[in-house]
């Protein structure tokens, strides 16, 4: 499955994408009790929103995923990975 980047190139286009934050590395998920907490900047979260879109619009069947982990949205500092799966 290929990431479309739908969201971001539409920001683009209407000139609304922020400017990176280069000083922030990835979205950082940490698990305490109950909860877990994501915590991100704008692009990171638009990058997420792209991830999420092409996976709605993938045309694949149930199962088909993302893994967000450090080797690509995920900051080091991440005490969880996460994967999303398609129904």
């Amino acid at each position: 499955m290929e990431n479309l980047h739908i969201v971001s190139e539409l920001l683009s286009g209407l000139g609304k994408y922020p400017v990176p934050d280069k000083a922030e590395d990835g979205i950082i998920i940490r698990a305490s009790g109950d909860e877990v907490v994501m915590s991100a900047t704008a692009d990171d979260l638009i990058e997420l929103a792209d991830l999420l879109v092409s996976l709605a619009l993938s045309g694949e069947n149930a199962g088909q995923h993302w893994h967000l982990d450090g080797y690509n949205l995920l900051s080091d500092e991440s005490d969880r990975e996460i994967v999303i799966c398609r129904k």
